[in-house]
């Protein structure tokens, strides 16, 4: 995996942050979160340190041979973070239902990214300078202001959490994820997110980005927090060649191809199904791939 990421967080014009995030790098994987503790309520700073808090012990305690499936790891944790909410409200002497938090995170591994969000924390997906995927928050109508919609789900309080889970998706050269507080993406713009994948140092971008979009905010700014995830660059990405030439392909599906029955010895058992012939493909390219990688 060759990548870059940057992450901060800053109060904004708040007198309290309730933003927490978390990034837990390790071979071939990475966990990225962001939660945003809610306002009004008491305790949303303890409800959105318990929620990075689980997904970094839930994280730490699968490893690599467990983690088949990133989408249900990140639902479970999820779950794991409900109670945990409510535990930490109990040891903070606060009402159980009380402290509650919105959550995006993503999964890297391999080559591919798994995310989840809860509430209005969003994540960005962008490719070749355009956005393909913005999560979309859950949010009531019934608010009458329309920049501070209720939130229709949320994690901590009475109810078990309902997360979105995003599609899997196969990163490409140059490929963009922003993870963001509601105060982050308030007054983002698509073109924020593309300089930061051109910048050498996006550590740096990231740190002058919140403090010009603090600005850009209704003084007093929310907190804003964010994570910034770039992959490698088009010249080192050896994906956007097939594995296979296509002439290979065929020549490898007319050789898997069941024969007719005239065709077809009596002791011919062994074909592979004409609807697993792309299967058993896919599984030639990703022996190539595996050995090209400890190459």
């Amino acid at each position: 995996m060759k990548y870059k990421v940057a992450q901060q967080t800053y109060i904004g014009g708040r007198k309290n942050n309730e933003d927490r995030i978390v990034v837990i790098e390790r071979k071939n994987e990475i966990l990225m979160a962001v939660a945003d503790g809610l306002g009004g309520h008491p305790g949303g700073d303890v409800a959105a340190q318990a929620m990075v808090d689980a997904l970094a012990h839930s994280f730490h305690n699968t490893p690599s041979s467990q983690l088949t499936d990133p989408r249900a790891f990140l639902a479970l944790s999820f779950g794991y973070a409900h109670t945990m909410i409510r535990r930490r409200a109990q040891e903070n002497d606060l009402p159980p239902h009380a402290p509650k938090t919105t959550c995006v995170a993503c999964v890297i591994m391999g080559r591919y990214a798994y995310w989840a969000h809860i509430g209005d924390s969003r994540l960005y997906f962008i490719r070749n300078g355009k956005e393909l995927i913005k999560t979309t928050d859950h949010a009531s109508d019934a608010s009458q202001d329309a920049n501070h919609p209720f939130l229709s789900r949320c994690i901590g309080g009475h109810e078990r959490p309902h997360a979105t889970l995003g599609p899997r998706i196969r990163m490409k050269g140059g490929d963009v994820i922003m993870l963001c507080s509601d105060g982050a993406w308030k007054n983002l713009k698509l073109e924020d997110i593309v300089q930061g994948s051109l910048d050498p140092h996006p550590q740096i971008y990231l740190d002058k980005l919140l403090r010009r979009l603090e600005r850009r905010n209704t003084a007093p700014s929310d907190n804003l927090s964010s994570i910034l995830f770039l992959w490698r660059s088009q010249s080192e990405d050896k994906e956007e060649k097939p594995i296979l030439s296509e002439s290979t392909r065929q020549d490898l599906k007319s050789a898997l191809e069941i024969p007719t029955a005239a065709e077809r010895p009596e002791d011919v058992n062994a074909a592979v199904p004409a609807d697993q012939i792309e299967d058993v493909i896919a599984e030639i390219e990703s022996f190539i791939e595996r050995m090209d990688d400890k190459i």
